[in-house]
């Protein structure tokens, strides 16, 4: 009981980015999974007008929002989402590492998943997979995964990077 009430006191502590010292990860935790409110991404209006499910629309905006950070070489989408194909379109960038997501009604394949790390790509796997996020995790051996509470991971694969996991409370 007391370990999940200090777990949950450091997630927010870390959540406003208190305590975290790489700059990239403060400002992945800050400005794309923490975004502030108020503060909308040119394709929000684009997302909502194509989903009227609150979760599949704030999966998809944090996949504009890591996109838009990452700027992505190419977009894998795993699964039959509307608003994630609205979200990711005309996003890659030429010579850059790619990005795959994995949706709610996606099926992540260990080989596809491993095809992306390797590269040093990002990697944002819906709350619905989270025992495959974990299996992914602990397989890592450089980079950062970012991961909230309901179960969204972001796994940013850039082998410069050193190997920590954060737990990011909305």
């Amino acid at each position: 009981m007391i370990k999940q009430l200090l777990r949950k006191a450091k997630a927010r502590y870390r959540a406003a980015g208190h305590g975290i010292h790489s700059p990239f990860a403060y400002r992945f935790v800050t400005d794309v999974m923490r975004h502030r409110r108020g503060y909308a991404f040119y394709g929000y209006s684009d997302i909502e007008a194509a989903t009227t499910d609150s979760r599949r629309r704030r999966f998809a905006c944090l996949a504009l929002r890591v996109a838009a950070a990452m700027s992505p070489g190419e977009t894998i989408i795993e699964g039959n989402d509307t608003a994630l194909g609205v979200a990711l379109t005309g996003i890659a960038r030429r010579g850059n590492p790619p990005l795959m997501v994995v949706g709610p009604d996606g099926s992540p394949s260990t080989d596809s998943v491993n095809d992306v790390i390797a590269a040093g790509g990002t990697i944002i796997l819906a709350p619905e997979h989270r025992d495959f996020s974990a299996r992914m995790q602990q397989l890592m051996t450089a980079g950062m995964s970012f991961t909230t509470p309901a179960g969204t991971t972001v796994i940013v694969a850039n082998p410069r990077l050193p190997l920590s996991h954060y737990t990011v409370s909305n």
